[in-house]
């Protein structure tokens, strides 16, 4: 039984706002931020907002909007991404044109119960910032003389000239920073390790395995892995597998170069998309996964047609073995009708497209497209043998050296099984015109805005 695809996922703003709304982060300047960023939301869970104009929503200053969204993105709620603006008004991230605001991803798929933890200072120590970066500054008379960690207000100062008014903002626990390389706390440093390759082998996020693999190809350790996995989380399935193929030709880069530069921070270089095809070239090719059918199959019959087709080859084997890409595409699928039960073909009741008829003209070039984007190549007409009406073979009589010789008079043609190729939802057409083909969703909401 074939199971229908899931219809993709679409983030409403009040399922964003309610996800929001239900985080105990303790830092209430964060979740403002946060709560007026779910306005901006699309239904990819991405929002495209400017600094300036989350200042304005939450009457806070740029630069303390931009120390909330650091810490956002520290604890797990968040991900950033650069972006730019071509030439022609469209948002990418491969660098083309003039930088613009960052593309920011909502995190809702990550465990609230993680990102909590991490808020109140329990998470492992690569999860933290420095206290410069997401503490708040203190009033005066909250803190005993002496222990004060800021500089005292003004005097006549209003107390909303302080970050943090809040007393939840000032009571965050900090956890250390990791121990630099080759320092004393091994310890902790074997436990971080230890406790990255146990998330990694959990399989809570898809491709984070096969990526930490491929990053640490090189025997360099990742650092900070729990803050790599956050940003990894935020990217779609393709991304995933396109930042996977980068860290691969990294690595490999790395190993074949003499003197290898630094390595990049396994987040840094999630986040940056445009540098990852440059990087996917250094890879090796992709194995193509291939999937195996028995004669008998429907899928078998189908491909006996389609090779019959494309090659005019005869599968004689049991078995055939074909790329999962396109295994078991409708418009392949479709012509297992012109087989038998077991995969046999008879050719001689299929039709023969002649070139210089104007309506089997349009059928050639409809099924020449339609190969040419199976294979990859353009395929020739065949010389065919004419027959007479009767049957008979026609030939032609030639006098060469005083004898008569005879040759059978061919043409070149195109034999196919039906008269059109079958469209992409695998519908087989017996009209006498061009198959019409589908209109997708986006052009028919193209043609309705006029």
């Amino acid at each position: 039984m074939t199971v229908a695809p899931r219809r993709k996922r679409r983030i409403a703003a009040d399922e964003a706002h309610s996800w929001a709304r239900n985080l105990r982060l303790h830092n209430s300047l964060a979740k403002l931020v946060l709560s007026m960023l779910t306005l901006y939301v699309d239904g990819d869970g991405a929002c495209f907002v400017g600094i300036e104009a989350l200042a304005e929503d939450t009457e806070l200053s740029p630069d303390t909007v931009r120390k909330r969204l650091a810490w956002l993105e520290q604890v797990g709620v968040v991900a950033r991404f650069p972006q730019w603006l071509d030439g022609s008004g469209r948002r990418n991230g491969e660098g083309r044109g003039k930088r613009t605001s960052d593309e920011i991803r909502l995190l809702l798929d990550v465990d609230p119960d993680t990102i909590e933890a991490r808020a109140v200072g329990d998470s492992i120590a690569d999860g933290a910032a420095s206290d410069a970066e997401i503490s708040p500054r203190s009033q005066q008379g909250l803190n005993p003389p002496g222990e004060t960690a800021g500089p005292a207000l003004a005097l006549g100062q209003p107390s909303s000239c302080s970050e943090g008014s809040d007393s939840s903002n000032l009571n965050l626990k900090i956890p250390p920073l990791p121990p630099l390389p080759g320092g004393t706390c091994g310890d902790n440093h074997e436990g971080e390790a230890s406790e990255a390759k146990e998330a990694s082998e959990s399989g809570e996020i898809e491709g984070w395995a096969e990526f930490a693999t491929a990053f640490e190809g090189d025997d360099v350790p990742m650092m900070r892995p729990s803050i790599a996995k956050t940003v990894f989380a935020a990217l779609s399935a393709d991304e995933r597998r396109r930042v996977t193929r980068a860290a691969v030709g990294l690595v490999l880069h790395r190993t074949k170069d003499r003197k290898p530069g630094a390595k990049p921070s396994a987040q840094t270089f999630i986040r940056e998309i445009a540098a990852w095809d440059s990087w996917v070239k250094h890879a090796p090719p992709e194995p193509v996964a291939m999937m195996t059918f028995v004669r008998g199959s429907e899928e078998f019959r189908a491909y006996a047609v389609y090779s019959m087709i494309v090659r005019r080859l005869v599968i004689t084997a049991d078995s055939v073995s074909v790329p999962r890409a396109k295994a078991q595409a409708p418009e392949i699928m479709a012509l297992a009708q012109f087989a038998d039960a077991h995969g046999h073909i008879d050719r001689t009741n299929w039709l023969h497209l002649d070139p210089g008829d104007i309506g089997d003209k349009q059928r050639i070039a409809a099924w020449r497209e339609r190969i040419q984007r199976w294979t990859g190549y353009w395929i020739e007409l065949e010389s065919v043998p004419l027959c007479e009406a009767d049957g008979t073979p026609k030939v032609s009589i030639q006098e060469w050296n005083g004898q008569q010789l005879t040759f059978p008079v061919k043409r070149d043609m195109l034999i196919v099984p039906c008269p059109w190729p079958p469209r992409k939802d695998g519908t087989i057409l017996e009209t006498t015109g061009p198959p019409a083909q589908p209109v997708s969703e986006d052009e028919l909401a193209e043609l309705r805005r006029g």
